[in-house]
């Protein structure tokens, strides 16, 4: 993820064979690091400092290979452990048409350009299954990565794909997957992708999803709640927010990447509901549909009037945004809580409010003492529990033919209570140390009144 970071600085000064140590050093003799980049350049900063990331060397830059601007990816290596780390941009100007277009087809331009390099890459560079091998890559990067593993002659050397907030693919192109491969090969490759996305992230929710849930995790993003283009900011999974004194909210930015989430967020589901009423609008449909929007998003964001490869929205695809595109956006808002979500998001107030001073907490902190009592007391029959199960265990006699496995049986189910024994220990800590601060507090009060 920090060196999917690394693609968005823009840096166009690395020569072969620089360590991303150096190159960070370089960063503020050729780009705005104080402004511009300051969230990148803050966190890759920090991170370099790692000498398992700072020594990183790079190598087959794209834009010294003939690609165009829209592929960019180059690989870093760890020469002392053979770890080759390949990683693509996210949208660059002109690419935001190709992402539309992949909703529709099996391989977009700019997916087949990332394949090419990557695949280019492994030739020049003559990597085998010996070596480690993982590619990655943020947003369009992400997208392109899987497309990647799902595609390439050479994806047996992949050890792991990490698509962040990677969007999905098109009904065709799954279809023409499976059809493809065997069983064995369709699963042998997605079991190789892995999806890191933030949590209310507006992207990753888009199209055919092929990610496996269990190899999906969400991350709590930093930053204003009220920034909608922050939920899709790589830069927020490292942001952090403080209230300061003057009751301003302060962001800062470290190497350390955000926590989970326990799971996704109200906003990523209602992206979810929207994908799949647009998903099932016929293919003819929803290819005028996806392209107007994102050739919308392209003259919004970007300085190309038309897409990276000269594709352009036409007047049809308008006229199938306003008849089939934005019936499906009313359909999704109408249902599933759709309406209330988007009023509260709407309405929704940064975290940099002061507290009225009319606002006060109450604790029964005597009822947390109780129940910890009571906690004590259930971890007492549990302990007793688990030593009388500990000595029926020796109490199988030795002319019992299955007396190993069954002691082992149950020796494992002592170690179980043990564990559940030590997590309701630490409730029990927790509980006592809040009441014991919570009344404190209320005797310190008492006296200051």
């Amino acid at each position: 993820m920090l060196l999917d970071l690394y693609m968005y600085t823009d840096y166009k000064y690395a020569k072969d064979n620089m360590t991303l140590g150096e190159i960070i050093k370089d960063m503020p003799n050729h780009i705005d690091v104080k402004d511009a980049y300051y969230r990148e350049y803050t966190i890759l900063a920090q991170a370099v400092e790692n000498p398992q990331v700072g020594e990183l060397k790079i190598c087959m830059q794209s834009r010294n290979m003939g690609y165009n601007d829209g592929t960019n990816a180059v690989a870093f290596v760890n020469a002392e452990n053979n770890n080759t780390y390949i990683v693509f941009r996210g949208t660059a100007d002109g690419e935001w048409p190709d992402n539309g277009i992949g909703m529709t087809v099996n391989g977009t331009t700019q997916q087949k350009q990332a394949l090419n390099y990557f695949d280019k890459v492994v030739n020049k560079l003559k990597l085998t299954e010996k070596d480690t091998v993982y590619i990655s890559g943020h947003s369009k990067g992400g997208n392109k990565v899987q497309y990647i593993t799902m595609e390439s002659d050479n994806y047996k050397i992949i050890d792991a794909c990490y698509s962040v907030d990677g969007q999905g693919h098109s009904d065709t192109a799954v279809k023409e997957w499976k059809e493809r491969y065997s069983k064995k090969e369709y699963s042998e490759r997605v079991d190789k992708i892995y999806g890191i996305n933030g949590e209310n992230d507006f992207v990753s929710p888009l199209g055919c999803g092929i990610i496996l849930a269990s190899h999906i995790s969400y991350v709590k993003t930093g930053g204003s709640p009220t920034d909608f283009a922050n939920y899709h900011d790589l830069t927020a999974m490292y942001a952090g927010n403080t209230l300061g004194d003057d009751g301003e909210l302060y962001t800062t930015y470290n190497a350390k990447r955000n926590a989970y989430a326990l799971k996704r967020g109200e906003f990523g589901d209602f992206i979810e509901a929207l994908s799949d009423e647009l998903m099932q609008l016929p293919c003819d449909k929803r290819d005028g549909v996806a392209f107007s929007l994102m050739q919308s998003i392209e003259k919004l964001n970007g300085g190309r009037k038309i897409g990276i490869n000269g594709e352009k929205a036409g007047l049809s695809d308008y006229y199938e945004f306003l008849v089939y595109g934005v019936s499906a956006i009313v359909g999704t808002v109408g249902k599933n809580g759709g309406l209330e979500l988007l009023s509260d998001f709407l309405k929704k107030k940064s975290f940099d409010q002061r507290m009225s001073s009319s606002v006060f907490v109450r604790v029964n902190y005597n009822a947390l003492y109780e129940l910890a009592h009571q906690h004590i007391s259930e971890l007492k029959n549990i302990e007793m529990e688990a030593r009388t199960i500990a000595d029926l265990s020796e109490g199988v006699p030795l002319s019992y033919n299955q007396k190993t496995y069954r002691s082992q049986q149950i020796g494992n189910s002592v170690r179980n209570i043990k564990r559940i024994s030590m997590d309701l220990r630490s409730l029990i800590n927790l509980e006592l140390e809040a009441a014991s601060a919570y009344k404190s507090f209320d005797n310190l009060s008492m006296e200051l009144a």
